[in-house]
């Protein structure tokens, strides 16, 4: 029986070279999309409105052009993105730099169950989180898109003779995964992004809409 062992071990060698190969011909697929992918329109965010209401500064934004085909695909794999936003609100100082007053930081994270069929979003926005399990991608995209009456600070903070604004920008980060996996989704990353900067139109604490 011992003599017959040898003949039942599976060479580590071969294992090792079969697996190299495989990631060696995903990853060539995979740069193959990468460059034949068309350009899509710039990534940015538009639409940032102020409003207030029971004395908290609320902000509403979009992000546009966040789900390319490349993103959408790569969430249907089954591959987990984070959208994060950066909120801060600043004071204009003349002839100086201008004041940071006040941020926040939105973070939302897409895991897709290739099993089920379904999409979970699990949101945290520095104070409470939130979980959401859908069917419905449309939805879930509509969400993680738009950001609508975020609590930015207190008006009651605000110096009612001085001009503020918000400024806004946005990154998609993919989740790092184990090995092999990891290594495939080194590929996803060059669709990750970070958007610039927008700002809203300065603004006094007299204009600003009451809800």
């Amino acid at each position: 029986m011992a003599e017959l062992l040898p003949n039942f071990q599976f060479p580590i060698s071969v294992f090792c070279e079969r697996l190299r190969i495989s990631l060696l011909i995903i990853s060539v697929s995979l740069v193959a999309i990468i460059f034949s992918t068309p350009v899509y329109g710039k990534i940015s965010i538009d639409n940032i409105s102020i409003t207030s209401m029971s004395e908290d500064i609320k902000i509403s934004a979009t992000l546009h052009n966040g789900f390319s085909k490349n993103i959408v695909e790569a969430i249907e794999s089954g591959v987990p993105v984070t959208f994060t936003y950066y909120l801060e609100l600043r004071k204009k100082v003349p002839m100086w730099f201008d004041s940071k007053v006040s941020m926040r930081t939105i973070k939302m994270t897409l895991q897709y169950d290739t099993l089920k069929k379904e999409y979970e979003l699990s949101s945290f926005d520095g104070e409470n989180s939130s979980n959401k399990i859908t069917k419905e991608f449309n939805e879930i995209k509509e969400r993680m898109a738009r950001l609508d009456g975020i609590s930015l600070a207190s008006s009651k903070m605000l110096n009612p003779n001085k001009k503020y604004y918000v400024r806004i920008k946005a990154n998609m980060k993919s989740k790092k995964l184990w090995f092999p996996f990891s290594y495939i989704l080194y590929f996803f990353s060059f669709f990750d992004f970070n958007t610039s900067w927008e700002k809203s139109t300065p603004f006094i604490i007299k204009t600003i809409p009451i809800k």
